[in-house]
């Protein structure tokens, strides 16, 4: 997934030793035959998303990668790891979503990258936040990859509640916006769906603000619709259009808004951030139970007295 240059607001910061980290795992993923997706930087530090394939078909098993790049993360050394120290919403957002998340650490200057995956029995509280342990001998390598397999949730409701997690960036900024989209389909080809594209306030803007370049296999726009973006409602806005002038395929311009899959995503994702609210109103004491500041005062020396 990428966010075009008109998304400003959401675009991965210009930093370039962050990039380093990030090359360096999209790398070895890539050679391990895994798709590897950059994703917005969003406040609970989700960097990318990682998907195994069997086949050459994507499998729909997403993990989330936390990459962190730098000396400063190296500097909290033990004898078999290093410490890495999290912000508590960044560990309040993993763990109430079930949503499989790794930290990987990727030293600039020693090239080394290690690799941890974010459990409650791996993790220590501390007055400012909490710990986890990054074994050295946890190498982001080719052998790592089975480790990584083996972190996925295999039922179907977990891989939706990962999917709506890692989607949730995409939510709050088409939530923002009067939001149109595009969706080439190809006729005759196995990975049919290729790509959704995401344009805010005219579907003729030059640049998408959201690209989600990704070729799937589905049977027609409404069954890609309804496994790739639950969260979304839709409808054409127009005629389908064959963009590539040989019958070969089919241009679907669609209007979306989030449907209630999405909006009660957001209202959960926002309990999960902020807690709880307690209401605030007065309560209906019984008028006999109301005390005016005389009688206040006398029934606190009563009281001292009685104590006493």
């Amino acid at each position: 997934m990428q966010w075009g240059a008109r998304g400003t607001e959401m675009t991965r910061a210009n930093d370039a030793t962050g990039e380093i980290g990030v090359a360096v795992a999209k790398y070895v993923f890539s050679h391990a035959n895994w798709l590897f997706r950059d994703q917005p930087l969003q406040d609970y530090g989700i960097d990318a998303q990682v998907e195994p394939k069997e086949n050459g078909i994507p499998t729909g098993q997403l993990i989330g990668l936390q990459i962190k790049t730098g000396k400063s993360f190296f500097k909290h050394e033990q004898d078999e790891s290093f410490t890495f120290y999290g912000e508590p919403k960044h560990l309040n957002y993993w763990t109430n979503h079930c949503l499989p998340v790794f930290i990987i650490l990727h030293h600039p200057d020693t090239k080394l990258t290690i690799w941890q995956k974010v459990e409650t029995r791996f993790i220590t509280l501390t007055d400012a936040g909490w710990k986890i342990e990054i074994p050295k001998a946890n190498l982001l390598n080719g052998d790592a990859m089975s480790f990584f397999k083996a972190g996925v949730a295999r039922d179907p409701s977990s891989f939706m509640r990962s999917s709506l997690a890692l989607d949730y960036p995409m939510m709050l900024a088409i939530h923002a916006h009067n939001t149109f989209m595009k969706v080439l389909q190809f006729n005759h080809k196995s990975l049919n769906m290729r790509g959704a594209f995401f344009y805010f306030g005219n579907p003729d803007n030059s640049d998408p603000d959201i690209k989600v370049e990704r070729w799937l296999p589905f049977s027609d726009i409404h069954d890609y619709m309804a496994r790739r973006f639950p969260w979304l409602e839709y409808n054409h806005i127009r005629e389908l259009a064959d963009p590539t002038g040989a019958i070969e395929g089919e241009e679907h311009i669609l209007e979306v808004r989030l449907n209630h899959v999405g909006l009660a995503f957001l209202n959960l994702e926002e309990f999960f951030e902020n807690g709880p609210t307690p209401k605030e109103y007065e309560l209906p004491y019984r008028e006999s139970d109301v005390m005016d500041d005389e009688e206040m005062d006398e029934w606190g020396y009563r009281h001292g007295v009685d104590e006493d």
